[in-house]
C-alpha cells in the first residue's frame, strides 16, 4: 500500500497560543500528531503578505521567481484590477510537479489558485465559498471555481451561505452570542460569513478524502485570521461586547482541533500528515512608523505518520523548505531556493530522483484589449480603474525590493526601490528603504541626497536624522552626526525599532558598551528578535566577553537558522577557540546563507589553510617516525 501525503494549513497559528492549549488537554488530535511526530518553528518571509507567503510556500521558489507579489493584478483587458490568481505563477507548486510524476493530488482553498481549471489536478480554488448572493438558492456556483468539472455537482451542495450560519452557530465561538444586539456590533454577522467559509472548504476537503482518488491532498484554513480580523472591527464608541469575544481565538484552535481529527479520520493510518502554519498578515499601509524588519514571524510546522522521525525538533526551517520536503516524502526533487529537511521525513533526503520541471505557462504578451486602444477608446478606463492599476503595480513592485532587502540583496533591493520610486516618488517608507539598501552596499554618494530627503518629508520622525548620522559617520564626520543620532532617539523614544537600528549605528562607530544598551532595549520590547540577539552577540564580541556572545549568537540562529551574520560571527568566534570542526561547519552555513559575503570566504578559507597545515605537518611526522623505525 503506497503512502499518501495529508497537508494541511493553519493561516495565522503560532506556538505561542498553541503550547498552553495542549498542555490544558484543548487540542487532543494536534498533541496526538505532536506526540508521534516531529515539530518546530517555520521562519516566516517579508513581505508577510497572504498570496506571496502561500505561492513560496507551494514552489520552495523567491517571490522574483514565482511572480506572485501581491494582492491584486492587473485584468487582461487593463479595465481595471482582479485578485491575484493562477495567471500569475511562473514557478510550478508541488501539487503540479506531483502530478506530472503520476500523483494524484488535490488542492482546497490555496491562495491565488483561481481559476481551478488551469491545474493539472483536482483544485478548489479560494472563490469557491464567495457568496454572490444574498441566500443559498439564488447563489450559483462561479463558473472556474472547481476543476475537473465532474466534481462541480458535488460541490455545489456543499457550500455553507452566511444566512445558514444561526446564533446557536456561533455560540460555539462566543458563547454569549445571544447577548449581542447586530445592530449595533457587526462582528458577529462577520464571524458569521467566516465561518461560512470555513465549513464550505472544511466540507470540500472531507468529501474529497472520502471520495476521490489521491495521493497527496492539501487544504487550507483561515478562520483563525478572519476571526482576528473580525474582532478586531470594534464598533465606534464604548465595546459593551468585549468579554464575549474574548474567548473567541481559543474556540477557534478547538474548532480546528475538531476538523483536523475528522481529516485524519477519514485520511487513514497509514497516512502521512503535514500541518503547516505560516506567519502571514493583511497588508499594511506606508505609516513610516517602523519602515524597517526588526523580526520575520514565526511559524508551525507538525510531520506525523509512516517514514515520520518521531519525537523530532525540527530546526532552521523556512517557507521555501516545505515544497522540496513534500517532494522529498515521495523521493522527488527540484529545483528550489529551499532544501527537504532532514528532520521530518526519515526518507526525504534519501536518493532522491531529480524531476524535470513542467514549464511555466506564459500567458500571451499581446494585450487583448490592443485593439480597442488602437482605435481611441483609451477614455473607456475611468481615473478610479487608472488608479487600481497603478496602486496594484505599485505594490508589487514595492513587495518584490522587500523581499530583496530582507535577504540582503541590496543591489537588487535599490534598484526595485528606485522603479517603486519612479512610479510614486513621494513614497516615503520606499525612499527610507532604498536610503538604507544603498549605505549597505555601500553607495554614500547617492544615499546622501536620499536621506535629506527623507529628512524633509517627514522632520518629526527619527528616520531621516538617523539616515543622516549613518552617512556622516561613512564620510568621517562623527561628530556632526551626533546631533542626528540624538534627535533620532529623541523622536523615535515611543517607535518600535528604534533602538534596534541606533545599536547597529553603535557598532559602526566602534561604541560596543552603547550598542549593547541599545540592543538590550530593543530586546526588552521585543525579547524573540533574531536581529537584536545577532547584534548582542556582535556587541559582547566586540568587549571581549566572548562567552556571552557565544551564547547570545546561537540564541539568534535558534530563533532564525537563516542568519548569515549570526553564523558568519559565531564561526570566527569558534575558530578563535580554537574549535576548528564547528567553526568549519557554521561558517560554511554562513557562505551558503549568503554566497556573496567576502568575510566568509576569508574566515572559512583561513580555516582551511590552517588545517590543511596541520595535516601536512601530521604527515611529515609520520613520515619522519617511519624512518627513524
Amino acid at each position: 500500500m503506497k503512502t499518501r501525503l495529508l497537508v494541511v494549513g493553519w493561516d495565522a497559528a503560532d506556538w505561542g497560543l498553541v503550547h498552553p492549549l495542549l498542555d490544558a488537554g484543548k487540542l487532543p488530535n494536534l498533541l496526538r500528531l505532536v506526540e508521534t511526530g516531529g515539530a518546530g518553528t517555520l521562519t516566516g518571509l517579508i513581505p508577510a503578505t497572504v498570496p506571496i507567503v502561500w505561492t513560496s510556500l507551494a514552489t520552495g521558489r523567491f517571490p522574483e521567481h514565482h511572480r506572485v507579489l501581491a494582492e491584486f493584478e492587473r485584468r487582461p483587458d487593463r479595465g481595471g484590477v482582479q485578485e491575484i490568481g493562477r495567471r500569475s505563477w511562473r514557478a510550478p507548486s508541488f501539487w503540479e510537479m506531483l502530478s506530472a510524476a503520476g500523483l494524484d493530488t488535490a488542492i482546497v482553498n490555496w491562495p491565488a489558485t483561481s481559476p481551478a481549471d488551469l491545474w493539472p489536478c483536482i483544485v478548489i480554488d479560494d472563490s469557491f465559498a464567495t457568496p454572490h448572493a444574498r441566500d443559498f438558492e439564488t447563489w450559483a456556483l462561479a463558473p472556474h471555481c472547481v476543476s475537473p468539472p465532474s466534481w462541480r455537482a458535488d460541490m455545489t451542495d456543499l457550500r455553507v451561505h452566511p444566512r445558514e450560519i444561526a446564533i446557536s452557530d456561533l455560540a460555539g465561538l462566543v458563547p454569549r452570542a445571544a447577548e449581542i444586539d447586530p445592530r449595533s456590533d457587526s462582528r458577529l454577522a462577520r464571524l458569521a460569513v467566516s465561518l461560512a467559509r470555513t465549513a464550505s472548504f472544511h466540507a470540500a476537503a472531507t468529501h474529497l478524502a472520502e471520495s476521490a482518488s489521491w495521493d497527496v491532498l492539501a487544504v487550507r484554513y483561515t478562520l483563525l485570521a478572519d476571526a482576528a480580523s473580525d474582532i478586531a472591527a470594534k464598533p465606534r464608541g464604548a465595546d459593551l461586547n468585549a468579554e464575549h469575544f474574548a474567548g473567541v481565538i481559543e474556540a477557534v484552535y478547538r474548532f480546528f482541533d475538531s476538523m483536523l481529527g475528522r481529516l485524519l479520520t477519514l485520511a487513514g493510518a497509514g497516512t502521512r500528515v503535514l500541518l503547516i502554519a505560516p506567519f502571514t498578515q493583511p497588508p499594511a499601509a506606508a505609516s513610516g512608523a517602523d519602515p524597517f524588519f526588526s523580526r520575520r514571524g514565526q511559524g508551525m510546522i507538525i510531520a506525523a505518520g509512516p517514514g515520520c522521525v518521531p519525537d523530532a525538533i525540527v530546526q532552521g526551517s523556512t517557507i521555501y523548505d516545505v515544497c522540496p520536503t513534500i517532494l522529498g516524502s515521495f523521493g522527488l526533487a527540484a529545483e528550489s531556493d529551499g532544501r527537504a529537511l532532514p528532520g521530518i521525513f526519515a526518507s526525504a533526503t534519501q536518493d532522491l530522483r531529480s524531476m524535470a520541471l513542467p514549464p511555466a505557462k506564459e500567458e500571451p504578451r499581446e494585450d487583448p484589449a490592443g485593439p480597442l486602444f488602437a482605435l481611441g477608446y483609451l477614455e473607456t478606463f475611468n481615473a478610479g480603474e487608472t488608479l487600481a492599476i497603478a496602486k496594484a503595480q505599485t505594490t508589487a513592485a514595492m513587495n518584490l525590493a522587500d523581499s530583496f532587502l530582507a535577504r540582503g540583496e541590496w543591489r537588487k533591493a535599490a534598484a526595485s526601490y528606485e522603479a517603486v520610486l519612479l512610479r510614486q516618488p513621494d513614497d516615503y517608507d520606499a525612499n527610507v528603504k532604498l536610503c538604507h539598501a544603498l549605505l549597505q552596499i555601500p553607495d554614500v554618494e547617492a544615499a546622501r541626497p536620499i536621506a535629506e530627503t527623507v529628512l524633509a518629508m517627514a522632520p518629526n520622525l527619527p528616520w531621516g536624522d538617523l539616515l543622516l548620522a549613518i552617512v556622516l559617520i561613512l564620510e568621517g564626520q562623527t561628530a556632526r552626526a551626533e546631533d542626528h543620532m540624538r534627535r533620532a532617539r529623541q523622536l523615535g523614544a515611543d517607535v518600535r525599532g528604534i533602538a534596534l537600528r541606533i545599536g547597529w549605528v553603535n557598532l559602526l562607530i566602534d561604541r560596543a558598551s552603547d550598542s549593547e544598551a541599545a540592543f538590550r532595549e530593543a530586546l526588552a520590547k521585543d525579547h524573540g528578535s533574531a536581529e537584536a540577539h545577532t547584534g548582542l552577540g556582535i556587541a559582547l564580541a566586540a568587549q571581549d566577553r566572548n562567552e556571552e556572545a557565544e551564547q547570545t549568537l546561537k540564541r539568534a540562529i535558534a530563533l532564525e537558522f537563516h542568519n548569515p551574520l549570526a553564523h558568519l560571527y559565531l564561526g570566527q568566534m569558534l575558530a578563535q577557540g580554537d574549535n576548528d570542526s564547528e567553526a568549519l561547519k557554521v561558517l560554511r552555513t554562513a557562505l551558503a546563507q549568503a554566497p556573496q559575503s567576502a568575510e566568509a570566504k576569508s574566515a572559512l578559507a583561513g580555516i582551511e589553510r590552517k588545517l590543511a597545515g596541520e595535516m601536512i605537518k601530521q604527515a611529515a611526522a609520520k613520515r619522519g617516525a617511519s624512518r627513524t623505525v
